[in-house]
């Protein structure tokens, strides 16, 4: 991989340390691509921290962006745009769970589709859930509340939670953590 991983819009926060005061920050300029931005930096709520507010719009591939100071390398970043759907920040929690697990995590671009499914570690599905489409970013928890598809406990164990996702294209998207229920 080639840099920290970006969706292909948004926008960037960034933030420029400096050590004193005294130098303002009309003293910086940013670089995206190779290319002087128009983006100012602007003062913070930290006296020593400027910021740049950087919204994109990139196509898939390598992008670059760099801080210099009156002219000087101050420091850079590579980064990645993927057009492909993913998911980020899988967590479920508690884990192990007694009553109620909760699956948290968010999604880079809209999904079709999603299902949560729990298997037994032979791989018998025992429980599915229906998610239909869901919208990027930071999703609602899921919440399980530990019964199989006919209601019932499920016994103290490992079990595979998988949530299987269809982007607008086809694509899918599948993610597998272990859940334990201990009573």
């Amino acid at each position: 991989g080639w840099g920290q991983w970006v969706p292909p819009t948004g926008e960037l926060e960034i933030l420029v340390t400096v050590p004193s005061v005294e130098i303002l920050p009309g003293s910086f300029t940013l670089i995206v691509d190779g290319e002087t931005s128009a983006i100012a930096a602007e003062t913070t709520a930290e006296p020593n921290i400027y910021r740049f507010d950087l919204p994109y719009s990139w196509a898939a591939g390598e992008h670059s962006l760099t801080v210099q100071f009156e002219g000087q390398d101050y420091g850079a970043i590579q980064l990645q745009v993927d057009a492909s759907t993913r998911l980020l920040a899988g967590l479920i929690f508690p884990n192990p769970f007694r009553n109620v697990a909760t699956f948290h995590f968010e999604l880079t671009s809209d999904v079709s589709q999603g299902t949560l499914s729990i298997y037994t570690l032979g791989g018998r599905r025992i429980y599915r859930r229906e998610l239909g489409a869901l919208i990027a970013g930071e999703q609602p928890p899921l919440v399980w509340n530990g019964l199989d598809q006919t209601g019932d406990k499920i016994a103290n164990g490992v079990y595979i939670a998988r949530l299987a996702l269809t982007d607008p294209s086809g694509e899918q998207v599948i993610w597998e953590d272990k859940v334990v229920r201990m009573r």
